[in-house]
């Protein structure tokens, strides 16, 4: 009787886990939740034959220049949602800021979308990280109400889009660099 008391407290515990930035997380839509498989506690992939289309985010960096996902057509990107504040999201940034310089030649593009933050925090912690990619900043979440495959408010949370512009992994939480290349290795796969 004892195992299965343990085994929801493990499981109640790790959902705390995943939450650990986020104050309320909107489910998954039904078309998408019933057909990722998932890899461990808030990742999933989805097989090439059953991936939903990602819708186009576009808004301003850090700097102010324009920008949009529409510009990584053709090419498998990485979006990683994070914020300053986020203690996850500090602890996964120096691994991702290291493999999207590493992945560079090969043409996988990163784009990353700071939330809730003020842009003098995000610029400064992006710089200390060495951030090589784009970072969008969405204050008020509007670019991020767009992207109806992630929780408003649970970061971090990454996608890996592959280069039809449809969600091959979604990870709610921190993700690895070990974790994020296999996931861009999958997203590549026909």
């Amino acid at each position: 009787m004892k195992a299965p008391r343990v085994a929801v407290a493990l499981g109640i515990a790790g959902a705390l886990l995943l939450a650990a930035c986020s104050a309320s997380l909107r489910p998954a839509p039904a078309s998408t939740a019933s057909i990722g498989a998932l890899d461990r506690a808030g990742a999933l992939t989805f097989p090439s034959g059953e991936r939903s289309v990602v819708p186009v985010v576009s808004g301003r960096t850090l700097q102010g220049t324009a920008i949009s996902t529409a510009q990584f057509a053709n090419h498998v990107y990485v979006l990683n949602v994070w914020a300053s504040w986020c203690g996850p999201c500090k602890a996964e940034s120096p691994a991702l800021a290291s493999l999207a310089r590493g992945l560079m030649p090969s043409g996988v593009k990163f784009i990353g979308m700071d939330e809730a933050d003020t842009k003098a925090a995000a610029a400064r912690f992006a710089a200390s990280v060495r951030v090589p990619y784009p970072e969008l900043f969405d204050a008020e979440g509007d670019a991020l109400a767009h992207l109806k495959l992630l929780p408003v408010k649970g970061i971090p949370s990454t996608l890996v889009v592959d280069r039809a512009g449809r969600m091959a992994a979604r990870v709610i939480g921190a993700v690895s660099a070990d974790e994020l290349r296999r996931l861009i290795t999958f997203a590549n796969t026909p």
